[in-house]
């Protein structure tokens, strides 16, 4: 996901057809405000994941609570680019690239979240990031609930019964 804050919402259609060349199964903009965060989503990342604790972009290593990232920073923008992939290196990679695009087109605050995929294993917490300047925050770790998000804006997104199932990042 892509937060940026764009002065309109026809100067971001660019970014959607961009993801889409870069690799995206689809990508759609909206409104900052419709990006559903909950601050519970924080329990799925301390009880159920494994990056918990071991990983750099993770909760609680970057101390984001989902209230502050609502309030304080989210309401910030004005436009959300959701980037739907297969498989979180491809989401990632779209993610940085279109973050760079936006930034390089004036837009000096863009952010983009995403989860990790950089290293095959985090260097967390035994030696720093290997790549800070790609390194970003899971969307989930600061509250957002990706599937509602995703789900209310007709992306496909399910719980997967067997890891063989193809994922939607």
């Amino acid at each position: 996901m892509v937060v940026v804050l764009m002065l309109s919402l026809n100067s971001f259609k660019k970014y959607e057809e961009l993801a889409e060349k870069l690799g995206a199964v689809n990508a759609k903009i909206i409104n900052a405000s419709e990006v559903e965060v909950d601050n519970r989503s924080r329990l799925k990342c301390r009880f159920g994941c494994s990056s918990y604790f071991v990983n750099w972009t993770c909760p609680p290593r970057h101390g984001i609570q989902p209230w502050t990232f609502k309030k304080s920073l989210l309401s910030q923008y004005s436009f959300a680019l959701l980037v739907h992939a297969h498989y979180p290196e491809t989401s990632q990679r779209i993610s940085l690239e279109i973050e760079r695009i936006v930034f390089l087109d004036g837009y000096s605050l863009v952010f983009s979240l995403s989860d990790c995929a950089l290293c095959k294993e985090c260097t967390c917490p035994e030696k720093p990031c290997r790549h800070p300047e790609k390194a970003r925050l899971a969307a989930q770790s600061v509250g957002i609930d990706v599937f509602a998000t995703a789900k209310k804006q007709g992306f496909p997104i399910y719980t997967l019964k067997n890891k063989e199932e193809e994922q939607n990042w």
